[in-house]
């Protein structure tokens, strides 16, 4: 009888997990004379850090914390039940890296529900142990998996006021230009004495962290945190009184990117060795192989801006907005070494220094220095306009303008310009014949070269390298191993113009027949126009299979095409910070720059849902409301308030998001969204 061995088939096809990369690419930052706790600013580099949306992915880019300055305590800042307190034990005795900080900054979050190539900014804040964590004004930073829609937070627990009149703020991010690509993005955080100190329900400090933007189309004051939301915990935690950042200087003492959650795909060889692969991760660099993190981070004394609002309240000139210079330090940073981690006990990737270091560019600036020899030119999408295709020359460091018909006779010629707020190249030929010539350097800057991070690494023998692609088995099966996709299904959500399908027929007096569906989101239609179905128009509706129209239904004509029509859900008697006071126009509709469609409204500025919970009296709303009406009017989007950079160029934000207020809302009301959807 003949005998075969037992054949067992081993599954090594790559697996995928989320220990991909941890870590922090950071810089410490120089100490500040005591006095400036009062405003922290940065200039943040912007780009596409990844070619694909991919699920569960989260790194910021080079951003800082902002803490209260706490570093006497060493009792417990934050109760048991709390994320910091139960869960970061190293954090203790007194927790307070970890008790309350403002973060965030542009970056890729696992929690977004849309994506755009290039980095958003967030404004996120935690007021209580990472318990929650606020990043818009209605909405939460995460909280809830990109599986379902993101409500919005009850009034009780929002934090972030709408300052400004001519910017929206989308649940899921501020989004940018689409081909920002290596410019840099500025802001600021500048405690400000907006609202008075309070002793009541808790003692409460006048400090409202206001936060402004430096960039190419917009720059002025954004939106603030009430300083009651850094107070709320201490209502039952009262060793938490007059410790929050409502009342203590704010110190930031580095800057970073913070490798959070990166997928990767792990396999074995037939040797037994472990390799993994991550998403490729691409920085800009310039052609001597350097990458810009992180420029001139400032801190602020009183000085800078927070004394001239309070003369300013107290019958004083207006000032000009301006961060005086006399508030100002500007501290040196110093990079620290370049370490990255992979795995679930986050093992030291051995290796990376072979690709890329840390630097310092100058005193003030700090980034990455790759190998030169690593560098790849940078692939940017080709742009068609005028008859033309724009293709990159990395050589040049300019984007040409190319034709796409070489036989046209005779020569097609275009004038290349500047777009507005743009300096002129000049390299750039004004007025050149693109055929049969020299390609034309057009203005626009593009990523010139390449870095990325290592894609590959191996275990084995204990050690964790890093590897080349040349140096994986294609036995693995890595190479051509795909990660997941983002889920960019699901919406932000809130209670007023809350869409819900409706199915019924109505018959109109003039006899035409509606089919009611879901809401229409068209962009290009604005301002919708509403009435309200009437009684007998009611009377004529239903039909089997649907249901009767509702008591109160405001029809929003935003084009009709054969029998379909929107309609906008209002409960009969809200009552909830949405909608009591309530909007005072809209909705309009906004299509960003990432496929979304971000549905707002017009709110009186002491209206609006943030400041429903806020503890403020009658008396109080009236004087808030009348400032914010005097920051409007006098601190428009073209002053200058930060200092600009001293290299480098200034990011634009996503047009869609610059917004015009209705007529007779110009000012003293500000844009507030309610829902952020898929495009489709």
């Amino acid at each position: 009888m003949l005998l075969f061995p037992a054949l067992f088939i081993v599954d090594q096809s790559p697996k995928l997990d989320s220990n991909g990369l941890w870590g922090y690419v950071s810089a410490s930052v120089q100490t500040p004379p005591e006095q400036f706790g009062y405003g922290v600013s940065l200039y943040s580099s912007a780009w596409p850090l990844i070619e694909q949306p991919i699920r569960d992915f989260q790194i910021g880019l080079a951003s800082t914390w902002i803490m209260p300055d706490n570093r006497l305590v060493n009792t417990p800042l934050v109760p048991h039940g709390t994320l910091a307190r139960d869960s970061m034990p190293e954090r203790g005795p007194s927790f307070r890296d970890v008790f309350q900080t403002i973060e965030g900054g542009l970056g890729f979050w696992a929690s977004n529900r849309f994506w755009s190539s290039t980095a958003r900014f967030r404004m996120n804040g935690t007021p209580d142990g990472y318990n929650h964590e606020i990043s818009s004004p209605g909405w939460e930073f995460g909280g809830h998996s990109q599986d379902v829609d993101a409500p919005a937070l009850p009034g009780d627990q929002m934090g972030i006021a709408q300052l400004s009149a001519h910017v929206l703020v989308p649940p899921d991010g501020v989004t940018l230009r689409k081909d920002t690509c290596g410019e840099l993005f500025g802001y600021a955080w500048m405690a400000l004495p907006l609202i008075p100190a309070k002793t009541t329900p808790v003692p409460t400090g006048n400090q409202s962290w206001t936060m402004f933007l430096n960039t190419q189309n917009f720059k002025g004051p954004v939106a603030f945190y009430v300083p009651g939301t850094w107070s709320r915990m201490s209502r039952n935690y009262p060793p938490a009184v007059g410790r929050g950042l409502d009342a203590r200087p704010g110190i930031a003492s580095s800057g970073a990117i913070e490798i959070n959650t990166v997928p990767r795909l792990v396999s074995q060889d037939s040797k037994g060795d472990t390799y993994s692969r991550i998403p490729r991760l691409q920085f800009p660099a310039d052609k001597n192989g350097r990458t810009v993190l992180m420029h001139n981070l400032t801190v602020y004394s009183k000085e800078a801006l927070f004394d001239q609002i309070e003369a300013w309240i107290a019958g004083g000139q207006a000032p000009s907005g301006k961060f005086a210079a006399k508030g100002a330090f500007l501290p040196t940073v110093k990079a620290n070494p370049f370490q990255i981690h992979q795995g679930q006990h986050h093992q030291l990737i051995e290796g990376s220094d072979k690709w890329v270091q840390t630097t310092n560019i100058d005193a003030t600036t700090f980034g990455l220095q790759w190998k030169p020899a690593l560098l790849t030119s940078w692939k940017s999408d080709v742009r068609k306009q005028d008859g033309l295709v724009d293709a990159f020359h990395p050589l040049r460091g300019c984007q040409l303008a190319l034709s796409r018909a070489p036989y046209l006779s005779p020569p097609r010629e275009r004038s290349v310009r500047n777009e507005p707020g743009e300096r002129a190249n000049p390299r750039t030929k004004k007025s050149t014949s693109v055929l049969n010539s020299p390609a034309v350097c057009l203005t626009k800057p593009y990523c010139v070269w390449k870095g990325v991070i290592p894609e590959y690494t191996r275990f084995s023998g204990g050690h964790l390298t890093a590897i080349s692609p040349g140096e994986v088995p294609s036995e693995t099966g890595l190479q051509t191993a795909k990660f997941l996709s983002a889920d960019q299904s699901h919406s932000y959500t809130s209670p007023i113009g809350r869409v819900e399908q409706f199915g019924a027929i109505l018959t109109a007096p003039n006899n035409r027949r509606w089919l009611l569906t879901s809401a229409s989101t068209d962009p290009n239609l604005s301002p919708p126009r509403e009435r309200s179905v009437s009684p007998e128009e009611r009377g004529r509706t239903g039909r089997e299979g649907f249901r009767s129209a509702p008591e109160k239904v405001s029809l929003i004509n935003l084009g009709i095409k054969t029998e379909q029509m929107s309609i906008l859900i209002a409960p009969t008697s809200p009552d909830d910070v949405w909608h009591k006071p309530g909007p005072k126009a809209g909705p309009f509709t906004a299509r960003l720059a990432d496929g979304s469609v971000v549905t707002y409204y017009w709110y009186r500025f002491i209206d609006q849902p943030s400041l429903q919970d806020a503890n403020l009296s009658d008396s109080e709303k009236l004087r808030l409301q009348a400032l914010a009406e005097k920051i409007q009017a006098n601190w428009t989007t073209k002053k200058e308030y930060m200092a600009p950079p001293k290299i480098g160029k200034l990011a634009s934000l996503d047009p869609a998001l610059l917004v015009t207020p209705p007529k007779g809302l110009e000012i003293g009301y500000v844009p507030i969204a309610t829902r952020q959807s898929p495009s489709q």
